[in-house]
């Protein structure tokens, strides 16, 4: 089981531009490849810079599955829960207030920025286009499995793909 692990370390303004959080992918208990990433929109709307907590939302951390799928602007990506609502830690104005996030990707950051350090996102995990190609060949389209979003920095995970942030959060398929 191939699992994307982003761990948070940064805050969505902080740094404004670019990725302060790690990404790790595990296959079964051994990291195979590690880059910058990033679980935050952008710092703010680009037009009329409006902070990012009135217009954007940022996924709560927790263990959420993944189809590896193909999309025109940033070719394959993965799609977590589905499309379906996902927990934010703040309100969504795009959902009515409620703390719910839909059609969340993990993708390229930066795509349609002249600045490879925009993370081009509105909620979506990101990942620095200079490490994409090498980040999402671990990964073939139509495969699934569990991406995680923690704080924790000491977690394992076992041979069987179950998870442990000080307590079992997940069991693999």
């Amino acid at each position: 089981m191939v699992t994307p692990v982003f761990i948070r370390q940064s805050k969505p303004d902080d740094p404004v531009f670019g990725y302060g959080d790690i990404v790790r992918i595990y296959e079964e208990d051994n990291v195979v490849f590690e880059c910058p990433g990033s679980t935050w929109p952008n710092a703010y709307r680009y037009s009329d810079k409006t902070p990012w907590g009135k217009v954007y939302a940022a996924i709560c951390c927790g263990v959420f599955p993944y189809l590896v799928t193909y999309r025109k602007r940033w070719g394959d990506c993965l799609l977590l829960n589905d499309g379906k609502a996902i927990p934010t830690i703040n309100s969504n104005t795009n959902h009515n207030g409620k703390k719910i996030a839909t059609e969340i990707f993990i993708h390229p950051g930066g795509v349609a920025s002249k600045n490879p350090d925009n993370r081009g996102s509105r909620g979506c995990l990101t990942i620095p286009q200079s490490h994409y190609q090498a980040w999402i060949s671990h990964f073939k389209t139509g495969q699934i499995g569990n991406v995680v979003v923690t704080e924790e920095h000491n977690f394992t995970m076992d041979a069987g793909g179950e998870i442990w942030v000080g307590q079992v959060v997940s069991r693999g398929n």
